[in-house]
């Protein structure tokens, strides 16, 4: 009966250390680059992972790669046919002289910009978390993402990021290296705590060193995505008060020639000015379903910016 217990005894303890293995290899080394279980106990996060069918398809939508059906915006108009123009009879003289009234010359219509995937070839994405889950679950065309978990406005300067398209390097290094045509900032949800005339100043050194060392990119500043009612109320920090008035104060350095700004949350936000529950689990992340929406509404939003 001792013996029967003893093996028993020894196979729960190295089911557990499997077990405990598993989930360290899991929480600290796998799912960290899907931003998942980074506050669970690592013996935990197998079964956490197992019962979580959002965290799976997550998962399964940044290992498999797939197509996102999109519309095609329309081709430019089609030219329709004009009766060709036929010089009218010139009128006799008359006695008195008539002021000729001329006509502005009307301008031809541009093109409409079509955008797709493809119109990312060369855009730096630069970003924390939540860009670094778009890199992973819908990658537009041949872009290139700075991002990382935590990434601030303050130390994007200095720090290193790497991507399955280059190797650990600073951000000026990285726009030395390569030319980019745009460049899309989306920082600020990690420094809500700090004063907004830090913040801004911090957006401003960024942009100079950006133009400094890429001065032919065109630069899109991206609002900070709003968060859910939760994250909202749960920190003085992450109030909406405070969100979209930084966001007001980022808009204003934008001069709508080399510098651009999008704000995301006329899209996402509720009528409430929150993100929706249902597209994210702690208020800040999106489940992975909604990344589309995200990336449809990127190639939307840059054929009103007139960039070509």
């Amino acid at each position: 009966m001792n013996k029967r217990k003893n093996v028993l005894m020894i196979l729960l303890t190295v089911t557990a250390v499997l077990v405990a293995a598993l989930g360290c290899y899991l929480k600290y080394i796998f799912l960290p680059e899907f931003d998942l279980y980074q506050e669970d106990p690592a013996i935990a996060v197998p079964f956490l992972l197992l019962s979580d069918r959002v965290a799976q398809e997550k998962i399964q939508l940044a290992l498999v790669p797939q197509e996102m059906p999109t519309e095609p915006l329309t081709d430019a108009t089609e030219e329709t046919e004009t009766e060709p123009f036929t010089e009218p009879a010139a009128e006799a003289p008359t006695e008195e002289l008539t002021e000729e009234l001329t006509e502005e010359p009307t301008q031809p219509p541009t093109e409409p910009i079509v955008i797709d995937e493809s119109w990312f070839d060369d855009v730096l994405f630069i970003g924390d978390s939540r860009t670094k889950s778009l890199h992973n679950t819908m990658p537009l065309g041949k872009a290139h993402y700075f991002c990382d978990n935590g990434l601030t406005v303050f130390d994007v300067r200095f720090k290193k990021c790497h991507s399955k398209d280059f190797y650990s390097t600073r951000l000026d290094a990285l726009l030395e290296a390569n030319s980019y045509g745009k460049i899309y900032i989306m920082l600020g949800i990690n420094g809500m705590y700090m004063p907004h005339e830090d913040t801004i100043a911090e957006f401003v050194k960024l942009i100079e060193m950006i133009q400094e060392k890429s001065p032919d990119s065109v630069i899109v500043l991206n609002s900070i995505m709003t968060v859910g009612r939760v994250k909202a109320n749960y920190s003085k920090d992450y109030t909406l008060e405070n969100i979209y008035s930084l966001n007001e104060k980022i808009s204003e350095l934008a001069d709508n020639e080399k510098i651009f700004y999008l704000d995301i949350n006329d899209f996402i936000a509720d009528e409430e000015g929150y993100l929706p529950d249902e597209m994210s689990k702690d208020g800040v992340h999106l489940y992975a379903d909604y990344y589309s929406l995200w990336v449809q509404w990127l190639m939307d939003s840059a054929a009103t910016l007139g960039i070509r």
